[in-house]
Order: structure tokens, then sequence, then C-alpha cells
């Protein structure tokens, strides 16, 4: 009997960060000084009110991509498509070892790390859990010296990029 675990994301915040990361994946251009700021202060501000999500966070980061006409157009595409989707496979979801994996090739250029302690190893991942490690994702992300880059760089994203078609 094969099982097949589904993660139900109920709150559009988890589609928006896993478009903003297949958006910047896709970027096809270097970031400018700008748009690194923007990202930068979108993690720095996730860091300080990682609990005003709905009215804070979320309209801040989408506010900083809509400054980038590109990643605006990637980023609402992959919205769009995430949205239309349905339950998104477990298997597609980033795992702790991506985040762990992410963080170490990262450690020289960072100062800060992850948002919030994720307990290691990880029992079978929750939904919760999943949430956690997505959220740090997009922060470690959104801090690194070439976001772009780094998103690029991220193997569990593509085999979701080809589900969403």
């Amino acid at each position: 009997m094969v099982v097949v675990m589904t993660v139900t994301f109920h709150h559009t915040f988890d589609h928006t960060l896993l478009a903003y990361l297949l958006s910047l994946r896709d970027y096809a251009q270097s970031l400018t000084s700008k748009d690194k700021q923007n990202l930068d202060k979108f993690a720095k501000e996730f860091r300080l009110y990682p609990d005003d999500i709905e009215n804070h966070i979320e309209p801040f980061l989408v506010a900083k991509i809509a400054e980038n006409p590109q990643l605006k157009q990637l980023f609402t595409t992959y919205q769009n498509k995430l949205d239309s989707s349905g339950d998104i496979p477990f298997k597609l979801l980033p795992k702790l070892d991506n985040l762990i994996q992410l963080i170490n090739r990262l450690n020289s250029k960072l100062s800060i790390l992850p948002r919030c302690k994720i307990p290691y190893p990880l029992p079978v991942p929750t939904p919760i859990d999943q949430h956690i490690i997505l959220e740090n994702m997009a922060i470690v992300i959104s801090e690194s010296p070439e976001p772009e880059e780094t998103s690029d760089g991220l193997q569990w994203m593509e085999p979701l990029k080809q589900w969403l078609g």
C-alpha cells in the first residue's frame, strides 16, 4: 500500500512564499541593489513581526515584489497556479534537510540563522513543521547576498515547478 501525503495550506501566505521563491528562481536577470534591499527588509520585518502575517508581512512582501515588474509577473503567474492547484504533495515541499543544506551553503555569508529553532532530527513532519521550514527558507534566501542565485540552486523546487506545469 502506497500512502501519498499531501499538505493542505489553507493560509494564502504559504502560496505567497512558494510563488515568491519560484519567481526568484526563474528571474532571468540579476536583482538590483534596491531589489536586494527590499528583500532583506522583508526578512528583517518578518523576524520582527512573525505573528503579523496577514496585516503586515504578506502585504509588505507583495509590495516589494511589485516594485520589480518582471519579478511581479513571475510571482503572479506562480501564485495563480498555486492557488488553483489544490493540495500540494508533501514530497514537493522543502524538507528540513533542504533548509540545513541552504544554511550550510550560505553560512559564511550570513550573520543570522533561521527565524525559529526547528527540532532536529525532525520526526514525521507535520503541516506546522512544513510551514516553519518554508518561512525559514524564505527568510534565509531573502537575506542572502544574491537571492536570485541562492534560489536557483534549490533542487527541491524543480519537481514543484514541473508539477505546477
